[in-house]
């Protein structure tokens, strides 16, 4: 094979490796078993909102999801408001059991 088609397919077979890379971690979503934040923020409201709301300031600061507001908006944004809305719902719940 010459060099002009192994840049010619290099670049082809990497993009497709790494979508299937970023695809299995896309499955978890589908198998029906609940995440391990899902359950550590049903157990724990208060330590997952802190941790949701580090991971937006860090996503921020490190994605620079700053620069674009769209970016900012779907990215960032979300998991402060899921951080946010956890430790609200701790500080409002009642004490008894549902």
């Amino acid at each position: 094979m010459d060099k002009n088609k192994k840049l010619f397919w290099a670049p082809r077979l990497l993009a497709i490796l790494y979508i299937l890379f970023l695809s299995l971690f896309a499955l978890d979503a589908f198998t029906g078993e609940d995440p391990l934040t899902l359950r550590a923020s049903w157990k724990y409201p208060v330590h997952s909102g802190i941790a949701f709301i580090v991971f937006s300031v860090l996503f921020t600061l490190i994605f620079r999801t700053y620069e674009n507001i769209l970016t900012f908006l779907m990215i960032s944004l979300p998991m402060a408001v899921i951080g946010i809305l956890l430790i609200i719902s701790h500080a409002t719940r009642s004490k008894d059991p549902v």
